[in-house]
């Protein structure tokens, strides 16, 4: 029987992939009947005008290209690290406290919104790279004319997830390893009896070879009197024997 694993390794997972969806989808877009505009937090905008081929660049103010390769380099990391946590969680809900991988979780929430924050304060400067024909119409800001999409509302998603599976797990740590402890006593009791199948199959040889030498009494010289083939089935047993031994005595 198996050790049964913890799923909360999976909250994290799925944070990961919120955060890849983030990094795809536009951050900000804006649609009207004469096109579309979408801008990613990588910098990258694209303009369509229907009738006209889709114009597609990088913005070059340092006011967002700064911010813009800061979250890119900081969302990079954070989904690299938000694998490696998820599997260390997934081998063991123990490393959450033992390796402190709730800090490291927490830096990844807070690495993420940092860039992301400082994206949209420096956001307004996209303004001077709209067509001309969208500025006249007397917008102030450029949130007066794009709306959030996922790319931005998915990094917050992701952080706030990321904040609430460290809060639940936190919380719940006791319980989560309560339920697991059944599996461990199970487990338990398979390897006991394993152990006690291999006494039994020592004492069958034992008990055999006294049938064929039964007034010898020490089992050291009864040993000697084993067939080859007895004796190597002997020797395996021991060793398996041991090893259960140590085994057991590291799960007491």
């Amino acid at each position: 029987m198996e050790n049964k694993k913890s799923n909360e390794w999976k909250i994290f997972l799925i944070s990961a992939i919120v955060l890849v969806f983030a990094y795809l989808f536009p951050a900000v877009s804006y649609e009207n009947q004469a096109g579309y505009i979408h801008l990613y937090l990588s910098g990258i905008i694209s303009i369509t005008i229907y009738g006209y081929e889709t114009v597609t660049g990088y913005v070059s103010s340092p006011e967002i290209m700064i911010p813009s390769t800061f979250a890119m380099y900081t969302i990079g990391y954070s989904l690299i690290s938000l694998l490696i946590l998820s599997y260390y969680l997934k081998k063991d809900i123990k490393n959450f406290k033992k390796l402190n991988l709730r800090y490291f979780l927490l830096i990844n929430a807070v690495l993420l919104l940092i860039p992301t924050i400082a994206w949209i304060i420096q956001f307004n400067q996209v303004m001077s790279f709209l067509p001309q024909e969208i500025i006249d119409m007397g917008y102030e800001t450029i949130w007066d004319i794009l709306t959030p999409s996922f790319g931005l509302v998915g990094v917050f998603l992701c952080s706030g997830i990321i904040f609430g599976g460290v809060a639940y797990i936190q919380l719940n740590y006791v319980k989560i390893l309560e339920k697991l402890l059944p599996a461990r006593v199970d487990k338990r009791k398979e390897l006991n009896m394993v152990y006690r199948g291999i006494l039994c199959e020592l004492d069958q040889i034992t008990n055999n070879a006294k049938k064929h030498n039964f007034e010898e009494k020490n089992d050291s010289i009864l040993l000697e009197t084993l067939t080859k083939e007895e004796f190597r089935k002997y020797s395996r047993l021991n060793q398996r024997l041991d090893k259960l031994s140590s085994i057991l005595q590291e799960k007491t």
